[in-house]
């Protein structure tokens, strides 16, 4: 059986005044916080973006961010809206 739920992970940054989200399908948040690091950072800060790598740092620390987990077995909608 799938034990498979989308984690929603988001993080405000004042300081900076940007938004930090990221998704992921997984079995637990503990196994969707390690696709994160282990994944979409390598993905999103390669060499060549060291510049956006400084303005982007990666926060480590989990409880940085709000999780909410969505199961997959009803339709789920994700809305976001930015004002700027």
């Amino acid at each position: 059986m799938n034990n498979l739920k989308l984690y929603y992970f988001s993080q405000c940054k004042f300081f900076h005044d940007m938004y930090t989200e990221f998704t992921v399908l997984a079995e637990s948040v503990d196994d969707a916080w390690v696709q994160i690091q282990n994944k979409a950072v390598e993905d999103c800060f390669t060499e060549k973006d060291v510049k956006m790598k400084d303005l982007y740092d990666f926060d480590n620390d989990r409880s940085h961010y709000e999780v909410k987990c969505y199961p997959l077995d009803k339709p789920t909608v994700i809305a976001h809206y930015s004002f700027g």
